[in-house]
């Protein structure tokens, strides 16, 4: 008789970003859910959070029992001024560690971050409203230097 041995199994079983869009250079939240489904525990390992593939950060995942599983969450950024399509995915025992009964799930379903260039009206309506505000100064100063000159052509009579 054969004994099946008992082995881990670490594998993504959620992927999420806190915004799907976001202001080019800035950053948002990505949680993955790392998932022990196998029959035996699992030591501590790494978990990779890659981009188009590449590994940007690897953080550490606590030991998980059986049928366990830990939240990892990592800030993602995004270039500054370059509105782009970020792919996002992760994997688990990303140092590969842990013998696991199943290899070849530990890699995520990429999720897509896209990021916009924001066009700032805040300069224009400020110069707008100065404008306004002189031209409103301006007209007030020459009323004044026109009651002044009748004046002064009062006074030459």
């Amino acid at each position: 008789a054969t004994t099946a041995l008992s082995l881990p199994d670490l594998s993504i079983t959620n992927l999420s970003a806190a915004s799907s869009l976001i202001a080019a250079g800035q950053s948002t939240a990505v949680t993955a859910t790392v998932q022990n489904t196998g029959t035996a525990p699992a030591a501590a390992s790494m978990i990779a959070f890659k981009e188009m593939g590449m590994t940007l950060y690897e953080i550490s995942v606590p030991a998980l029992s059986a049928g366990g599983s830990a939240s990892i969450t990592q800030a993602m950024g995004s270039a500054p001024n370059i509105a782009a399509r970020y792919r996002w995915s992760a994997k688990a025992d990303s140092t590969n560690v842990i013998t696991e009964s199943n290899e070849n799930n530990n890699v995520s379903s990429e999720i897509m971050v896209d990021t916009f260039v924001s066009t700032s009206t805040t300069t224009a309506t400020t110069t707008a409203s100065t404008f306004e505000r002189l031209s409103s100064q301006l007209a007030n100063i020459m009323e004044i230097l026109m009651r002044l000159a009748e004046q002064v052509r009062l006074l030459k009579r």
